[in-house]
């Protein structure tokens, strides 16, 4: 009789032990959830790619082309369509990340840079969720619809037309006129945003990218 009541109280125990588990499971998806930001977007590609999507976090400005498995964070299938999402920390200030896909048969760390077959874009990435237009992949390094990655995206576009006219530039007194100017538009972006990383990058464009060329 005690061994049945033992078993007995140990099954009606069972329940509870059933509910505490779920409830711990479903705490854990929640806070995951809570800590990370949804990355999605569409990317048509022919069947010479590789269906997969990988995701590294750039270490400094001074590495956006910086290539190894070592800094790849995060990975994900692109599906029969095109379409892709990929989870990603959160950061109250935000940080870099490069996504890129690559050919069948090419190492996972291999970038195109230029022509037909670059495969990689940038992208801020910070509390928000973000979806990518593929329309604007091959068009801007910052093709996220999210508020930071429009403020990154009107950097790239402040610095590359200054770029443009400083090819046109006929002698050194005019580029450095130019160079000046620039400075001075990146400089008073980075004043003037609430993003960190908006203006660090600012700062960087405005130092390294235009004044040391």
């Amino acid at each position: 009789m005690k061994i049945n009541r033992v078993g007995q109280s140990i099954f009606n125990r069972k329940p509870w032990l059933s509910l505490i588990c779920l409830f711990l499971i479903v705490s854990g998806a929640q806070s995951l959830a809570a800590q990370s930001v949804k990355v999605s977007g569409f990317i048509p590609l022919d069947s010479s790619w590789q269906r997969e999507i990988y995701a590294s976090r750039i270490p400094s400005l001074y590495d956006m082309y910086l290539c190894s498995e070592d800094i790849i964070i995060a990975r994900s299938v692109i599906d029969a369509e095109g379409k892709w999402e990929i989870n990603l920390p959160k950061s109250e200030d935000g940080y870099l990340v490069r996504l890129h896909f690559i050919k069948k048969g090419h190492p996972v760390a291999s970038l195109v840079i230029g022509g037909p077959d670059e495969n990689h874009f940038f992208l801020g990435v910070d509390g928000k969720d973000i979806h990518v237009d593929s329309e604007e992949v091959s068009l801007y390094s910052f093709p996220g619809q999210d508020p930071l990655n429009q403020q990154l995206k009107q950097l790239d576009e402040i610095k590359n037309k200054w770029e443009k006219q400083l090819l046109l530039a006929d002698n050194e007194i005019d580029k450095m006129n130019l160079k000046s100017a620039v400075g001075k538009d990146l400089i008073s972006f980075a004043y003037q945003t609430d993003m960190v990383l908006a203006g660090i990058y600012a700062v960087n464009c405005a130092d390294h990218g235009l004044n040391r060329a």
